[in-house]
């Protein structure tokens, strides 16, 4: 499977962005990152910017 995402040895991806207006009507984008604690994979929000 191509993807424009680098993967982890499982094939999960190492980040991924998720765009939204906020409250305001400002346009904004997430950014989460694949994280490994004590052997459980999560995702942790890396940052939060104006599109």
């Amino acid at each position: 499977m191509e993807s424009e995402h680098e993967r982890d040895n499982e094939g999960i991806p190492k980040w991924f962005n998720i765009n939204y207006d906020d409250i305001d009507g400002h346009s904004m984008f997430q950014t989460f990152e694949l994280k490994d604690f004590d052997g459980k994979k999560y995702y942790s929000l890396e940052s939060t910017e104006e599109a």
